[in-house]
């Protein structure tokens, strides 16, 4: 029996010693501290591993949020560059001069509208133009000028005028040379004192006698030759801010050569209407009414 139980001992005591062994071989080195105090420490190391790994994923996050962030105000700075457009319109009685994004110069006429990319060193020189105006181009890459109709005009550097209202599309090129092209293709050169119209599918062709160094209307000069009186009319009403109404013959359908100016309107109603034997009268201080003369 006291054999056994001497057996016993020395075995529970061998599996001590083996425990023990172990235990040292990982054992952190001796310290006065307790147990308690030990593992507290051992408890704040962990816990201040942990607070580093987070550290890390944290400043990881906040590189890629920023990158995010930076590609995004890119894209937007992107658009507004490419996409942000300028819209420039005249009223009756109206003129306007104004620099383009690339230091060529536009003169809009009366009740006249144009529309175009605000930066152009990201853009095409293009123009989308309701109305008239008289360009002053600085040499540089294709110059594009495009009427509601879908008719263009292109050029490089050069002085031309465009009319582009209702379905008429005229250009009159005043230096250098300017090519006119048809919604449908068709296309024409001109050069200077040379002027195209396009009428629906008609396009038209002239050379002019003899050309100023500008368009006769920046100078408040209108010059018609033989064209329907509507449109003397509706140029009138432009000029001088002002509806006419008329009585008992249908200005469609005659045809006025001369001029007038927008410097006084009684004279220039006088000019108008007395060669096509035609008189006129006030109805207010906006409102004209001519009907043919007895």
């Amino acid at each position: 029996m006291n054999g056994n139980t001497n057996k016993q001992n020395k075995a529970e005591t061998d599996f001590s010693a083996l425990v023990d062994m172990v235990l040292d071989s990982v054992r952190v080195p001796s310290s006065s501290r307790s147990k308690e105090e030990a593992w507290l420490l051992l408890v704040q190391n962990i816990s201040k591993q942990s607070n580093e790994i987070e550290e890390k994923k944290s400043k990881n996050l906040g590189w890629k949020i920023s990158v995010v962030a930076a590609s995004i105000l890119l894209i937007l700075t992107f658009s507004y560059l490419k996409y942000s457009t300028v819209s420039l319109n005249t009223s009756r009685g109206q003129f306007l001069s104004y620099s383009l994004p690339d230091g060529s110069e536009v003169l809009l006429n009366a009740c006249s509208k144009i529309n175009f990319s605000r930066y152009w060193f990201l853009n095409p020189r293009e123009i989308i133009l309701e109305g008239e105006a008289f360009f002053r181009v600085k040499k540089g890459k294709t110059f594009i000028v495009k009427g509601h109709a879908g008719h263009r005009v292109e050029v490089v550097g050069t002085q031309f005028n465009v009319n582009s209202r209702d379905s008429i599309f005229s250009v009159t090129c005043f230096e250098g040379t300017v090519k006119v092209t048809h919604r449908l293709g068709k296309s024409i050169m001109l050069i200077k004192g040379e002027t195209s119209t396009i009428k629906g599918t008609e396009f038209t062709f002239k050379k002019l006698n003899q050309i100023s160094s500008i368009p006769a209307w920046t100078n408040g000069e209108f010059y018609f030759e033989s064209i329907p009186l509507r449109d003397v009319f509706d140029e009138l009403m432009r000029q001088y801010n002002i509806s006419i109404i008329s009585r008992n013959f249908n200005p469609s359908e005659r045809f006025y050569t001369g001029y007038f100016t927008n410097k006084n309107l009684r004279q220039a109603l006088d000019w108008i209407t007395m060669p096509m034997s035609l008189q006129y009268s006030f109805i207010n201080d906006t409102t004209i009414q001519i009907f043919p003369a007895e």
